[in-house]
């Protein structure tokens, strides 16, 4: 599958929520949308009996802080669980609170209705709020998650 977000999205100041991800209907975006079987629905990424397997995932996040960052990470969950943490390249535009998560997971989904969410956490100065920028609809995704069985 490769999913993209269809607008913006602010988180708030020191919560961990979950990503959004509304540009998911198969052959969307001149083919660009990926999702095979619909096998992502609800902003998560859900297998069945005949889809059980190891799954590698990547996604890659464009934010934008209010404020500077004293701490943020990308939380991959498997069923509600946190499964890896990954952190920003920060800095584009000379500053430490614009940059991407290019992250990156493998995750074994060996039972039917196993699925994996992305959550954010930031801790933004002055109670500050992050920004995935999601670009446009046409070619100029900013916010894209996908993956693929490896085994």
């Amino acid at each position: 599958f490769n999913v993209y977000k269809g607008s913006d999205q602010t988180v708030a100041d020191n919560t961990v929520t979950k990503l959004t991800f509304s540009e998911i209907t198969d052959g969307d975006h001149s083919g660009r949308v990926i999702n095979q079987g619909g096998l992502f629905a609800s902003d998560r990424f859900t297998v069945t009996s005949t889809t059980v397997g190891i799954y590698a995932f990547h996604t890659n996040l464009l934010f934008e802080a209010s404020a500077d960052i004293a701490d943020s990470y990308l939380i991959w969950q498997k069923n509600g669980a946190n499964w890896t943490l990954n952190y920003p390249n920060a800095g584009y535009a000379n500053s430490n609170r614009n940059g991407s998560f290019n992250a990156s997971t493998i995750i074994n989904l060996d039972t039917a209705g196993d699925y994996v969410e992305i959550h954010y956490f930031g801790d933004i100065g002055s109670s500050g709020t992050t920004l995935f920028n999601w670009g446009n609809n046409t070619t100029n995704q900013r916010v894209s998650w996908c993956g693929f069985k490896i085994a």
